[in-house]
């Protein structure tokens, strides 16, 4: 999938509706990088960890996070999270499982700053929204970076490995052709850990 059917910076598009089951955030659209399937992570190594799985892209591993209604983080993903949202602020890149993701038209969001109640401690939450009835958290990539940086550690974003190499849980595969003593090379692999 590719970051074309929400457009950064489109004038009449300025949210995403992400929908993480029983909990929806409003995410501006420029920070939103690409929205790919969720059958493209790679399942984490540690699925009682923080992250989720990684997601290759831009030549790069990110690393993918599926959230609660809490905003805590689920070891795996779910079989409702279809949509893994790209999203990148300054040096923060993460993926965000989520079950949709809905453009949001400007005009029907009001906007309104968090409560002081809301302001205490490490919060996640930029500011609330009225949208179609409902209040819905506004958050950007940064501020939910950050507050997962700060709550469970957040992981690097790493190279993704290079066409001679392939990757499985916990190893990396490095192609290397073996020269045979005859007119046919074959072909073989060296394994590593990652």
């Amino acid at each position: 999938m590719s970051s074309g059917v929400l457009h950064a910076g489109a004038p009449a598009r300025q949210y995403a509706l992400l929908d993480l089951g029983d909990l929806q955030l409003l995410v501006p659209q420029p920070e939103i990088r690409a929205l790919e399937p969720t059958l493209d992570v790679e399942p984490a190594l540690d699925p009682g960890g923080s992250v989720a799985g990684w997601i290759p892209f831009q030549g790069e591993r990110w690393p993918v996070y599926c959230l609660s209604g809490q905003l805590e983080p689920l070891g795996t993903i779910p079989d409702s999270r279809r949509v893994c949202v790209l999203v990148r602020a300054g040096e923060y890149r993460l993926g965000l499982a989520c079950d949709s993701v809905a453009p949001v038209v400007d005009s029907e969001v009001q906007g309104a700053p968090l409560p002081a109640c809301m302001e205490i401690g490490r919060r996640a939450i930029d500011r609330l929204a009225l949208y179609r009835g409902r209040v819905i958290p506004i958050i950007g990539a940064a501020m939910l970076a950050g507050y997962l940086e700060r709550r469970y550690g957040l992981a690097a974003v790493t190279p993704e490995p290079g066409p001679e190499q392939t990757r499985l849980p916990g190893h990396t595969f490095t192609r290397r052709v073996v020269r045979a003593e005859g007119p046919e090379p074959g072909d073989g692999f060296a394994l590593g850990s990652v």
